[in-house]
C-alpha cells in the first residue's frame, strides 16, 4: 500500500517541483494538510503532505545528496536505523487494542447517558419556561372560571338557604304533630294488646298533612343541598387552581433556575465526555489502521532496507532517482512507529 504511494510521490517530487514562496511560510511540520503528495519549501526545508496514522500531515522530505560518496553514507545510515527498528512497538500497540475497545464501549455508554440527561434537562427547562410564559393567560382564564363558578353558585345557594329556612320554620309544628301521632298510635297498640284500658281520644288527620308536608320539604332541601354542594365544589376547585397559579410564578422561577444549573453541569459533563470519546475514537481509528496493515509494519523495515541495498548495488547514476521514494517511505514508517510508541 505505502510502496505504491511513494512510487507516485517520487514522480511528483521530480515533475511538479515546489509551490510559490508566498504559500511556503504557512505549512509546518506535523500540522494537518489537505493535498496529499503536495510539496512545499519552508526556508531550506522541504515538506510533503503525507498520509500517516493520524491523518494527512506535513513531514520532512529527505533530500538525496548530489555526491555519490555522501549518498552511500546517507543510505547506509538509514539501513542501519531500519535494522534497529523494534517490532515490539507494533506488537505492544496491537495488544493494547483489546483494552482500548472496552474503554471505548464504556465511554460510548457514558456519552449516551450524558446525552440523555442533557436532553431531559433541556426538555424540562423548555416546558417550565413555556409554562411561565403562558402563566398570565392561565391566571386570567382561572380568574374567569372562578367568577363564572361563583356566579353559578348564587342561585343554588339561595334556593338551598330558602328551602332550609322554610324547613326550619316547619320544624316546631312537625315535632308537635309527630309527637301527637306517635302518642296516639302507642296508645292504640297498648289497648289492642290489652296492656291498658281506657280511651285514646280522637286521631287528628292534620298530623299526617303536617308530617307529609315536612317530609316533602326535607326532600327538597336535600336535593337543593346536593346541587349546592356540587356547584360549591366546582367553585372551590377553580378558586384553588387560581390560588395555585398565583403562587406558581415563584415555584416556576425557582424550578427554571435549578434546571438551568443542572443543564450547565450536564452540558459540561457531556462536553468533557464527548471530547474524551472523540480522542478515543481517533485512537481506535489508528488502531484499526495498524491492525489491518500489521503485516506491512512488521515487514516494512526489512523490505525497505533490502530495497535501499539493491539500489546501492545498482548503477550510482540512478541512486538519486531511486532512493528518493524509499527515503520518503522511511520517513512515514518512522512517523507511524513514533506515534505508536507515544500511545503505549
Amino acid at each position: 500500500m505505502r510502496s505504491n504511494l511513494f512510487s507516485i510521490l517520487l514522480s511528483l517530487v521530480l515533475v511538479t517541483g515546489f509551490v510559490p514562496a508566498g504559500y511556503a511560510a504557512t505549512p509546518k511540520e506535523n500540522l494537518d494538510c489537505t493535498s496529499v503528495n503536495k510539496i512545499v519549501s519552508v526556508g531550506k526545508t522541504k515538506l510533503i503532505c503525507a498520509e500517516i496514522l493520524t491523518g494527512n500531515k506535513w513531514i520532512k522530505v529527505i533530500s538525496v545528496s548530489t555526491k555519490t560518496t555522501q549518498i552511500k553514507v546517507q543510505a547506509t545510515q538509514i539501513i542501519e536505523a531500519l535494522s534497529k527498528v523494534d517490532s515490539s512497538t507494533v506488537t505492544s500497540f496491537l495488544t493494547k487494542g483489546a483494552t482500548l475497545q472496552q474503554s471505548f464501549d464504556q465511554k460510548n455508554k457514558e456519552w449516551k447517558d450524558a446525552e440523555f440527561s442533557l436532553n431531559t434537562f433541556k426538555t424540562e427547562k423548555f416546558a417550565a419556561e413555556n409554562e411561565l410564559k403562558n402563566l398570565p393567560a392561565s391566571i386570567s382564564q382561572a380568574s374567569s372560571l372562578v367568577s363564572q363558578s361563583q356566579a353559578a353558585l348564587a342561585a343554588p345557594q339561595q334556593t338551598y338557604t330558602s328551602l332550609l329556612s322554610q324547613l326550619n320554620a316547619m320544624s316546631s309544628e312537625y315535632s308537635s304533630a309527630y309527637s301527637a301521632k306517635s302518642a296516639y298510635l302507642a296508645c292504640r297498640v297498648l289497648n289492642d294488646f290489652g296492656f291498658q284500658s281506657g280511651g285514646c281520644g280522637y286521631y287528628n288527620s292534620y298530623y299526617d298533612v303536617v308530617i307529609s308536608r315536612y317530609n316533602s320539604m326535607q326532600s327538597q332541601v336535600n336535593a337543593a343541598r346536593a346541587t349546592y354542594e356540587s356547584y360549591y365544589a366546582n367553585y372551590s376547585n377553580n378558586l384553588q387552581r387560581y390560588r395555585d397559579l398565583l403562587n406558581s410564578q415563584i415555584t416556576l422561577n425557582s424550578k427554571i433556575s435549578e434546571l438551568g444549573q443542572k443543564l450547565t453541569q450536564s452540558l459540561a459533563s457531556f462536553t468533557a465526555i464527548d471530547a474524551q470519546l472523540k480522542l478515543m475514537n481517533k485512537e481506535k481509528e489508528i488502531f484499526d489502521v495498524v491492525l489491518s496493515n500489521s503485516n506491512f509494519y512488521f515487514s516494512e523495515p526489512v523490505d525497505l532496507a533490502n530495497s535501499i541495498q539493491k539500489v546501492l548495488a545498482s548503477s550510482s547514476k540512478t541512486w538519486s532517482k531511486k532512493l528518493s521514494p524509499l527515503y520518503q517511505r522511511y520517513q512515514v514508517l518512522k512517523y507511524d512507529l513514533n506515534l505508536m510508541a507515544a500511545r503505549l
